[in-house]
């Protein structure tokens, strides 16, 4: 019994070492119908880098209240992914544009079943920082009243207002502007955009197969005009526990 126990588990051994020399298809085939387990993968759908942020210089039908940002391959539309569908809008034309800053290097997106867009869901995060000197009135409260937290902040021996909103949004992507070429106002520090989505990668029988999600932007060309916003401003240093 010992004698064949042995050679059972040796002729076990050597199978198993046989099976991984051989191709997925080989494999596969030989194995005939056995069942596999389900797994996910991460795929990303869209890396791209983005240039400028701006909006449609025309009304197009669905995104009359999105923003425009635009990248080397394609150009997105961003709409806040809440109830206020003017946010974007209020924030835009009620605050100082020249001291407003996307405060990150990266965006990342996902597309999820939870997510309502078309091509994924992420934040954006908006900052406004301002020499406290140079506020106009009441700009401080109109820049609350959009959702910014706000804290007083010392940098180089001037005083600002630092204020800054996670904005949750949405993503459409679409056609390339038409007129990339003659952006009024771009991003100094290009800012790295990224969409991922999981993918499954079992047909149940078999074998595994990557089943992968191919992005096909929406076929709108439009023109837009840029703001003065700029990227990568690092406020890290501000303290989130003294915001008020």
């Amino acid at each position: 019994m010992k004698f064949n126990k042995s050679i059972s588990l040796t002729l076990t051994a050597y199978f198993s070492v046989f099976l991984s020399g051989l191709s997925g298809c080989a494999a596969t085939q030989l194995l005939g119908d056995a069942v596999l387990p389900d797994y996910q993968d991460t795929q990303t759908v869209v890396s791209d880098v983005l240039i400028a942020i701006g909006k449609p210089t025309q009304k197009i039908k669905n995104h009359e209240k999105s923003l425009v940002l635009v990248g080397n391959q394609h150009s997105y539309f961003i709409d806040p992914n809440s109830n206020n569908k003017q946010l974007f809008n209020q924030i835009f034309s009620q605050v100082d544009l020249n001291n407003v800053y996307i405060n990150k290097n990266n965006i990342n997106a996902k597309i999820e079943p939870s997510c309502r867009y078309q091509h994924g869901c992420g934040t954006v995060d908006i900052s406004f920082i301002k020499e406290k000197a140079k506020l106009q009135r009441n700009e401080k409260n109109t820049v609350k009243e959009l959702g910014f937290a706000c804290r007083d902040k010392t940098m180089k021996g001037k005083n600002y207002l630092a204020c800054s909103n996670n904005v949750a949004v949405g993503y459409t992507v679409i056609s390339q502007v038409k007129n990339v070429n003659s952006l009024q106002h771009t991003f100094k520090k290009p800012v790295n955009l990224e969409v991922t989505k999981n993918s499954a990668k079992s047909t149940g029988d078999k074998g595994r197969e990557a089943i992968f999600y191919t992005l096909s932007p929406v076929a709108i060309v439009i023109d837009v005009v840029t703001f003065p916003i700029q990227a990568a401003v690092a406020v890290a240093s501000i303290d989130a526990s003294d915001w008020h």
